[in-house]
């Protein structure tokens, strides 16, 4: 989503590349993006920079999509 779009968004849901859907919201005047694996939004620092495959958006936490995010371990055995 370009970031003239992203401003005029209001909690909106957005597919990304893998088929995962994050939430844009512009409202504020910043463009915040959840989930992120420290919690809270992420905030878009530098937007629609050209690369040689697209485009992306440089934010300020690590986004906490699903197939990022390992299976919980198992609970250790119990003691006898």
């Amino acid at each position: 989503v370009p970031a003239s779009v992203a401003l005029t968004l209001e909690n909106s849901a957005q597919t990304t590349l893998n088929g995962e859907d994050i939430t844009v919201d512009g409202s504020t005047g910043s463009v915040l993006v959840t989930p992120s694996i420290l919690g809270g939004p992420s905030t878009v620092i530098s937007a629609d920079v050209q690369t040689s495959n697209g485009v992306i958006h440089v934010v300020d936490k690590v986004l906490a999509l699903a197939a990022l995010v390992p299976p919980p371990s198992p609970p250790p055995p119990a003691a006898p």
